[in-house]
């Protein structure tokens, strides 16, 4: 009877040591097959002959729309102190000349490797509610790495928020640039500055 006391909660552990291991191995294989979806959805727009670069354009951040949490990568970018001080109207119009930006800079990524090969990486959850997983652009003998910070959203849906291309963060270069031009610029031109670049940035991409 007391071995059975002593077995029986080492048992219940190893129940729920294999439970958690289980759904760790599940996430990161949802991930794995999120990024492995898009990435093919993506090709496949590359080289499809009956679209325009701007369809194309328009086709492939729908797809990434559903992988990326831009609204999040915004918030973060200018960080808790630079949020409060935008009005409801401005924070709309900062989320929205935020997702052209970065909507600019993953298509310029995209199409400058439009050609080549695209490798998905095996997922890592580095934190109970983070998971990493790295796509490589093969550029002849070049790796471009993308590298997608996922995590876990109040839906309980995984969602990138940070992309690192080659081992730079977006989120970290948005925000130090950020940082500098509310502590230098007004609100309303800081918003200024944002459409300016938005516009430009725009123009190259469609051309």
């Amino acid at each position: 009877m007391k071995y059975i006391k002593l077995i029986v909660p080492r048992i219940i552990l190893i129940l729920i040591s294999i439970q958690v291991v289980n759904a760790s191995a599940n996430d990161e294989q949802q991930v794995y097959q999120q990024v492995t979806l898009a990435t093919d959805n993506i090709l496949a727009v590359l080289v499809d002959p009956t679209k325009s670069k701007s369809a194309k354009s328009d086709a492939i951040f729908t797809i990434a729309n559903s992988l990326i949490d831009f609204d999040l990568m915004a918030k973060l970018s200018i960080g808790s102190s630079g949020w409060e001080k935008l009005s409801s109207d401005q924070k709309d119009e900062y989320l929205s000349l935020f997702v052209e930006r970065i909507r600019s800079l993953y298509l310029k990524t995209i199409f400058a490797y439009s050609k080549q090969e695209i490798i998905v990486e095996k997922a890592e959850k580095y934190k109970s509610r983070r998971i990493s997983i790295s796509t490589y652009i093969r550029d002849n003998n070049e790796n471009i790495e993308l590298l997608y910070k996922f995590y876990r959203n109040k839906e309980n849906l995984w969602q990138a928020y940070d992309i690192r291309v080659d081992g730079v963060s977006i989120l970290q270069i948005e925000r130090s640039q950020y940082k500098e031009l509310l502590e230098t610029y007004t609100v309303d031109d800081f918003l200024k500055k944002l459409k300016q670049n938005s516009e430009l940035r725009k123009t190259t991409v469609h051309n």
